[in-house]
């Protein structure tokens, strides 16, 4: 059913529209219980490997207390990203810079 809208309508909504919108929404919101069941299809598992997220993973990455301790927490998260990308790229600069070295003392020799 769709929404009904204030501004469409033209007049104030009933008690009767306010409560069909609100079951319509309702309707629209997909439980966790969905979603389990929708991670833990065979489908995705077969196409993950099961190493990319299980039930047991969402239960607690949605288990935050409310919305901004989650996504300070995917903030933080982001950010040690970040940081070994940029670990990770400083590890092979040294390593190139000691194999170029080798060689011009491979070469000098």
């Amino acid at each position: 059913m769709a929404i009904t809208l204030r501004n469409t309508k033209g007049s104030p909504l009933t008690h009767t529209e306010l409560d069909a919108n609100f079951s319509t929404l309702d309707a629209a919101i997909v439980d966790s219980g969905e979603i389990r069941t929708l991670i833990d299809s065979s489908y995705v598992l077969a196409r993950t490997g099961n190493t990319y997220i299980d039930s047991d993973d969402f239960d607690t990455l949605f288990a935050a207390p409310n919305l901004i301790t989650f996504l300070m927490v995917f903030q933080i998260h982001l950010q040690l990203c970040q940081i070994f990308k940029i670990l990770l790229i400083l590890v092979t600069f040294l390593i190139v810079l000691v194999v170029v070295l080798w060689m011009l003392r491979l070469l000098h020799s």
